[in-house]
């Protein structure tokens, strides 16, 4: 049978048109396809853009700039008044505008055989310039009609450091509920990627790509210092040894004296960033290579800076190191700017005020005949410093100007007073000073001073409870040490003598009445911006919680009789976070209390914790006991009190605990991410609980029980 088809007869015209269906099927572009029609395959993974890649009247295959950019890793920056589109990704950055064929590979000018355009509200760019503008590989496979476009991972000059608390890590450059892939802390360095206008696009550790917001974080270089990080311009270009050498006799930490100091992970300015550290931190000193310092930065990180920017500190390893009868040197943590002369007293007490304004509160009393010293001038007013360390603004026609001269200690007496011992130290005015405390003693470190006592009064027996024993010296040229040595613990006071001729010293058995505490609300507004802190599943601010549990357990203190000073009462603070500790500091405190909300990237993370700080062989160290017995004290009592997981007494490295000169502990009360204890942070009932938890801690410890 002959094939049916035989006997149908095509007009030709019916010919002629099938043959152009042919054609144009054969040669049909993807414009003219559907959009899914070719596939477009991102370093191995198959892609679903919202406008699909087509090939233009130029035959140039068009792809959308944003979605691939994105998905391989580099940043787009929209110039909408040239209608320009600037790529960054690593260390190329490219600029190309929409209708040019002009473009620019890292500032050098390139013509494209084909300009990027606008489509459906996308921009579309010609997918071979992006791709070996980035050095990748791009590939067709006509059979699956698949564009496949691979790019090695950028080798970036720089990296990203968290700076907010605990800043969420998203999936995606914009704040949504369901794009929280991760939650970084505070000093978390990852690689940069690139930039979205108010994100930085980074890698993590583990290799997982997301996304920042730039207010919370800073982009710091590798092979250049971070803004505003000071490094030594002319560093040696050779390969650092990574070794480190052992310690430098005599010294156990070193202090940072540039403004901002980048720590690196390894000797030499090639290493990765691991944190820029402000000017007046102390870290413990590991060991050395050459020019730089290797640094203890917590318990099992260690980091490296410039020998440019630290100063090594003298060692004060040996339990009775503390630079008197024999003892070697250690370290005076005074400021040491200059002093611009003396503030004399007539007759007459004077009011310190807090600022340069009669309208202002008062913060002190210059007693009678007293010289106090003057730091700064303003107008009609000076600043001046009192006896208790304290700072305040006294008007200048109430006192008469004199010539700066060191304050010369002539006297030590101790003698048996109602509430327990004062130890009179006699000079020619009076001065201020330092304090801490160790284990077994109190530290006076009195700057500006001249030692010029009657033979025999360097050291005086005491043995009186709560006092051993009291030693003096010319600690360093211009600073007196005196050391009370203790049998047991004791609180401190102070009082400018009668007629400014020195201060009044008073050691008691330790009660909570006059027991100077400062307690830091942790994150709020200060210098540097607003910092939230951490924020719950229900949008719960940490700082807000820090606050209102602070303003409880102020409360308590006060009521008890203590005498309680807060880093901040509201939503601002004046201090930075290095700041903060300063401040307790300079007012001589007993204790520091920071209270904070605890986080994790797992919402079932939960339960109570308190850090405190005190690694060997370093000033701090002397005071590991007292650190570690109050930090016990306060998490046993909050525990106790909130019922919450008992996660532990820890060690860490935190700016408020190294900086601080005193006892002191941070205490993270519950875990704002957990949303349980997320809506506990909120309620005031506990909150209560809370404060009456630390209240109860330190009540013990200053009992001693």
């Amino acid at each position: 049978m002959e094939n049916s088809c035989s006997s149908v007869r095509l007009r030709p015209l019916a010919i002629i048109a099938i043959l152009i269906y042919i054609l144009l099927l054969g040669l049909k572009t993807p414009a003219a396809l559907a959009a899914s029609d070719i596939k477009l395959v991102l370093n191995g993974v198959q892609t679903d853009p919202e406008v699909g890649v087509y090939v233009d009247d130029n035959n140039r295959t068009m792809v959308p700039l944003r979605f691939i950019m994105e998905h391989m890793g580099a940043g787009v920056e929209w110039l909408a008044a040239e209608k320009g589109i600037v790529i960054t990704r690593g260390t190329k950055v490219l600029k190309m505008s929409i209708g040019s064929s002009q473009a620019y590979a890292n500032g050098q000018e390139i013509i494209l055989d084909t300009t990027p355009v606008i489509k459906e509200s996308v921009t579309m760019v010609p997918v071979r310039f992006i791709s070996q503008a980035f050095d990748g590989e791009i590939g067709w496979d006509d059979v699956s009609r698949t564009v496949s476009i691979r790019l090695d991972s950028p080798v970036s000059s720089a990296q990203v450091s968290i700076t907010g608390s605990y800043v969420n890590f998203r999936s995606t450059p914009e704040i949504s509920d369901g794009n929280i892939i991760g939650l970084l802390p505070r000093g978390t360095v990852l690689q940069y990627i690139g930039t979205n206008s108010g994100w930085y696009q980074v890698q993590a550790g583990d290799g997982r790509r997301g996304w920042v917001a730039k207010d919370y974080a800073e982009l710091i270089s590798v092979s250049a210092p971070a803004p505003g990080a000071q490094e030594p311009p002319n560093m040696d270009a050779g390969e650092p040894s990574p070794g480190s050498q052992p310690s430098l006799p005599g010294v156990s930490r070193i202090r940072i004296t540039g403004s901002y100091v980048n720590v690196r992970s390894g000797p030499g300015k090639g290493f990765s960033v691991l944190d820029v550290i402000p000017r007046g931190t102390m870290l413990g000193l590991v060991g050395a290579s050459g020019d730089w310092y290797q640094v203890q930065l917590t318990s099992t990180r260690t980091g490296w800076v410039s020998k440019d920017w630290a100063e090594p500190i003298a060692s004060v390893s040996l339990p009775d190191n503390d630079g008197l009868a024999g003892n070697l040197p250690a370290e005076t943590k005074r400021p040491g700017n200059s002093p611009l002369g003396l503030a004399v007293i007539g007759e007459n007490e004077v009011a310190v005020l807090a600022g340069p304004n009669p309208e202002e509160v008062e913060v002190g009393i210059a007693p009678a005949g007293s010289q106090l010293t003057i730091w700064q001038e303003q107008g009609n007013w000076w600043l001046v410093e009192m006896a208790d360390g304290q700072r305040g603004w006294l008007a200048a026609s109430l006192a008469t100007f004199a010539p700066y001269q060191p304050a010369k200690i002539t006297g030590i007496e101790a003698r048996q007073s109602a509430e327990g011992i004062e130890v009179v130290v006699a000079a020619s005015r009076v001065f201020s000073y330092t304090s801490s405390r160790w284990d077994n003693r109190i530290i006076i470190d009195i700057n500006g001073a001249t030692l010029e006592l009657p033979k025999g009064q360097e050291i005086i027996e005491v043995r009186r409870d709560p006092l051993l024993r009291v030693r003096a010296g010319q600690f360093v040229a211009g600073t007196v040490r005196i050391v009370f040595d203790l049998r047991g613990g004791a609180a401190l006071s102070s009082r400018a003598a009668s007629k400014g001729s020195g201060v009044v010293f008073q050691l008691r058995e330790p009660t909570i009445t006059g027991t100077r505490i400062v307690i830091d609300p942790g994150h709020g507004t200060d210098p540097e911006g607003i910092e939230p802190g951490a924020v719950g599943p229900r949008g719960t601010l940490e700082k807000d919680v820090n606050l209102a549990i602070s303003l409880k357990l102020a409360e308590l203190l006060r009521s008890a009789g203590a005498t309680v000073y807060m880093t901040r009462s509201g939503e601002t603070i004046p201090y930075t976070l290095a700041e903060r500790a300063y401040y307790a500091n300079q007012i001589n405190a007993d204790i520091f209390i920071s209270v904070h909300a605890n986080a994790s990237t797992s919402s079932d993370k939960s339960g109570t914790s308190t850090y405190f700080y005190a690694p060997y062989g370093s000033d701090l160290g002397e005071q590991r006991g007292e650190r570690q017995r109050l930090a016990y004290s306060i998490q046993k009592a909050l525990v106790a009190e909130l019922g919450r997981q008992d996660m532990g007494v820890k060690e860490d490295n935190f700016s408020v605990l190294r900086n601080t000169m005193m006892p002191s502990v941070l205490v993270e009360v519950a875990f704002i991410s957990n949303p349980e204890e997320e809506m506990l942070l909120a309620d005031p009932a506990f909150q209560a609980r809370a404060a009456q938890g630390i209240f109860n801690g330190i009540s013990n410890y200053i009992s001693g029980n």
